[in-house]
């Protein structure tokens, strides 16, 4: 990966990987958590504390500044429901709704913010339509018939090579450095990978990457080979995520699927999950920005 500079509040530069860094500042009145990335051209607010909701202001205001100077386009993150109206009164967008993210009755509002045009989609129609046929013909179905042929098991730290090649031949671009072993290994401490194997051959892969703290899980990072598509492999290790976060006291699972991916939304709503929203230009995957689809389900 090629290093970036990026140009932080108080005009200092710093060199990140073009992916992005995280970074925690404390100003007078809060402290804020970021992903700041080049490449996706955006910052997502992780986390955040205020010493009072006039304080969200100031944090808006940095997070402005931040995004002029590094030519980052988009500020979205998942806000408490009870905080969202004071972010769309300084700008925010609400895109979706995450049902009990932050616990039983405890919704997330995604919110974005926008600058130059990145709140233009190019797909928004076609998406809509996409969303709508499929939630008017398909009846959600948790049922998953078993998969012969294949094995499957939750991944390893050997076997982030192989996921690395599965990566590299499924998307030309992505918004994480997914094919750099490292980079998965350190992820497995908080993320669930299932491997599906035939033969000794990888030939699909998802995540669940959690939050323990607030009991959720995003469902992600699916990949499957081009000639296995179509024979299920999605439900089949989706079903089985699940059933893995059940035993971890997971309750709340979300995804964020690609508006160009029909295969994937259908999976998603075929397994009950509900679909609250699309965050425009989200993220940098498969050589381009794309929409991306909120879809959510409670076990």
């Amino acid at each position: 990966m090629n290093n970036v500079t990026l140009i932080t509040e108080d005009d200092k530069c710093i060199q990140i990987p073009d992916w992005g860094i995280h970074k925690i500042i404390t100003k007078p009145g809060f402290t804020v958590e970021l992903e700041l990335s080049p490449i996706n051209q955006r910052i997502i607010l992780l986390n955040y504390q205020v010493k009072d909701r006039p304080a969200i202001i100031s944090l808006v205001d940095l997070l402005d500044k931040l995004a002029l100077k590094n030519g980052l386009n988009k500020v979205w993150g998942k806000i408490p429901q009870q905080d969202a109206r004071h972010f769309i009164d300084c700008g925010f967008l609400k895109e979706a709704t995450i049902r009990d993210y932050f616990g039983p009755n405890q919704d997330a509002d995604v919110c974005a913010r926008f600058h130059d045009n990145r709140n233009l989609s190019v797909n928004a129609e076609t998406n809509k339509e996409m969303v709508k046929k499929l939630q008017e013909t398909i009846i959600p179905d948790c049922t998953v018939n078993p998969i012969h042929d294949y094995h499957i098991r939750i991944a390893d730290k050997e076997d982030t090579y192989q996921m690395v090649e599965l990566y590299r031949q499924v998307f030309s671009t992505y918004p994480y450095p997914v094919y750099d072993p490292a980079f998965l290994q350190n992820t497995m401490e908080n993320t669930r990978y299932l491997l599906v194997f035939r033969n000794d051959l990888l030939v699909a892969t998802a995540a669940a990457e959690m939050n323990h703290i607030y009991k959720n899980a995003e469902m992600t990072d699916f990949a499957t080979l081009p000639t296995e598509q179509g024979k299920g492999l999605a439900r089949f290790i989706l079903q089985e995520l699940e059933k893995e976060m059940q035993s971890l006291n997971i309750h709340c699972l979300y995804t964020i699927a690609r508006t160009t991916s029909p295969g994937m939304n259908r999976v998603f709503i075929k397994m009950g999950y509900e679909y609250t929203g699309t965050l425009i230009n989200n993220c940098h995957i498969a050589g381009s920005f794309e929409d991306m689809n909120v879809y959510c389900k409670t076990i």
